[in-house]
């Protein structure tokens, strides 16, 4: 003769009985994190491939969007010379604020003339967010 619990029941018994603690655990789904993997968006394209690889862009996308706000910044620098006299130089930066992605760069070396520096800055299109750029 085998006897069977009502489901509400065997629920509410399981902190109790080892056996069905182990059946439990095996059984239970896992919840699925909700968490967008880019809360604050991708502009992947926000900085020109021809001033900073877009891989590299890509890598400080990720990293601000894991960030909080007063860490949403990435510098991206070149070292420029040769051992003793190497220096670093800031080339670009991009950073979030906001519910906005801003971009600055200076132009790559053979491009000086064309222009001074380069600004770009992107936003989710939603109205909460055009609300706030000015």
């Amino acid at each position: 003769m085998q006897f069977f619990l009502p489901q509400n029941l065997a629920t509410e018994l399981i902190p109790y009985d080892p056996t069905l603690k182990k059946l439990a655990r095996t059984t239970k789904p896992t919840a699925k994190s909700t968490k967008p993997k880019f809360p604050l968006g991708q502009p992947f394209d926000i900085i020109p491939p021809d001033v900073i690889k877009t891989s590299l862009v890509q890598d400080a996308v990720n990293l601000i969007n894991g960030e909080p706000a007063i860490n949403r910044v990435h510098e991206f620098r070149k070292i420029v010379g040769v051992l003793d006299e190497a220096e670093t130089i800031t080339t670009a930066i991009l950073y979030h604020y906001e519910s906005c992605w801003y971009a600055a760069w200076l132009p790559p070396q053979g491009q000086e003339g064309e222009y001074v520096y380069g600004y770009a800055y992107a936003y989710k299109n939603t109205e909460s967010a055009k609300n706030m750029i000015p």
